[in-house]
């Protein structure tokens, strides 16, 4: 086992935690010559692939079975009606949904990782004869290049040192669709419903529908999604500060930095599918800014084009949730005393509420042409790169700038 990595495991939390700091200032690069961002550094000394595999999996790797908590018995709910997922990860996420996919880009190229990477997290350091992450039955290589991003989508203090050679660039992406479809039903199967605050006027039709309802609890179609992109946001910036942690333990410079335009990153222009990542965006009458939907056949939106209409894309998604738990139970579900009571019902709704759901869906999408309505369908909110810090910069500045796994990183690893 490499001297750092048992290093790594036993780094104190509380160091890590005071010791966080922004270093951008990588190999190769010189701090105080300008702001071009042409300059790159050199990739003699990138990330290995071990390290790359540690930051990844700590980053969004599976931990172990969610634990279900005890439901008040009026609660239309079982608890595990609620997730999409009964595997626990290293970042919370609302309602156990995570509908955050990972990009992540270096000198190989540039790839999305799978949601089934395990954490190389043991319960002591003594467990480990011999770390053995192996991601290559987990990530998807989209291209054999590095991703470039135009200059003109970085914010100019982030422009020189982000995404240089030999570094590793994270970014998470979250399906918006996912997160307003699933609580718009979790509202549903309680009672309550869905008011166009936007138009000021209740949803036509939805209430005529046979299922009660409750107006008292009935949530602006803003607010939901003023909560959903909230929801999105802290997952994704936990996750990257747990990667943020990892960086000190490790001897790795690095910084987690939203100073960026997401659309020009995703699609590579705000006028449609060129460079950057490849997503699609659409352009939607009334918005200035187009909607960024998907990535053909890598991550789709629960909507057009995706989807002919919305009744399909609620319905792929309940088909979803229930193939991905009964997958996870079929491989690992006789370690769970509770696995006989395990159902994979979806929300447990009832046809009635579940016409309900597509109804809601579809008069927003239908009234404004787009869903979500005021978010966009698909959100980068923020980037963690990784990288090997340009030590004599660090040490020739004052003591508090470096910590001791970065001295002994070229020893230990």
């Amino acid at each position: 086992m490499k001297k750092g990595f048992s290093s790594f495991l036993s780094y104190p939390l509380m160091l890590a935690l005071s010791g966080r700091r922004s270093r951008r200032v990588s190999r190769g690069i010189q701090a105080n010559s300008g702001r071009s961002g042409d300059q790159r550094g050199t990739n003699d000394d990138a990330l290995t692939a071990f390290e790359t595999k540690i930051v990844l999996s700590c980053v969004a790797g599976s931990t172990s079975w969610i634990h279900f908590v005890e439901m008040n018995p009026d609660y239309p709910l079982k608890a595990e009606h609620i997730p999409s997922d009964l595997m626990g990860r290293t970042y919370p996420s609302a309602g156990g949904w995570y509908p955050t996919t990972f990009f992540f880009t270096d000198d190989t190229g540039v790839h999305v990782l799978s949601r089934s990477v395990e954490a190389p997290l043991p319960d002591t350091v003594e467990e480990v004869n011999g770390p053995n992450i192996d991601l290559a039955g987990f990530t998807t290589k989209l291209t054999s290049n590095r991703l470039r991003i135009a200059p003109e989508y970085i914010s100019a203090h982030n422009l020189k040192y982000a995404n240089v050679e030999g570094s590793l660039l994270i970014l998470p992406v979250c399906d918006m669709s996912q997160i307003v479809l699933e609580m718009i039903a979790l509202l549903v199967v309680n009672g309550g419903t869905v008011v166009d605050d936007i138009a000021q006027q209740r949803l036509p039709n939805i209430h005529d529908l046979e299922v009660k309802l409750d107006l008292q609890r009935a949530m602006p179609v803003s607010a939901i999604e003023r909560n959903a992109l909230t929801l999105a946001a802290s997952e994704m910036a936990i996750a990257c500060h747990n990667g943020m942690l990892v960086l000190q333990a490790m001897g790795l410079g690095g910084w987690m930095f939203s100073g960026f335009d997401s659309a020009g990153v995703l699609c590579g222009s705000r006028r449609g599918r060129k460079n950057g990542l490849g997503f699609r965006s659409m352009k939607h009458s009334g918005n200035s800014t187009p909607n960024i939907v998907g990535l053909d056949g890598i991550l789709e939106g629960y909507c057009p084009p995706y989807y002919e209409e919305m009744d399909c894309a609620f319905d792929s998604l309940l088909n979803n949730k229930k193939a991905f738990i009964e997958a996870h139970l079929q491989r690992e579900g006789h370690l769970r005393k509770d696995y006989d009571n395990i159902t994979t019902s979806g929300f447990g709704l009832s046809e009635a509420q579940t016409e309900v759901v597509k109804g809601i869906a579809t008069y927003m999408h239908s009234k404004y042409g787009r869903f979500p309505v005021t978010v966009p369908t698909m959100f980068l909110h923020n980037m963690l790169q990784a990288h090997h810090i340009d030590l004599d910069y660090y040490l020739n500045s004052t003591n508090d700038r470096w910590l001791e796994p970065h001295v002994l990183r070229a020893e230990n690893w």
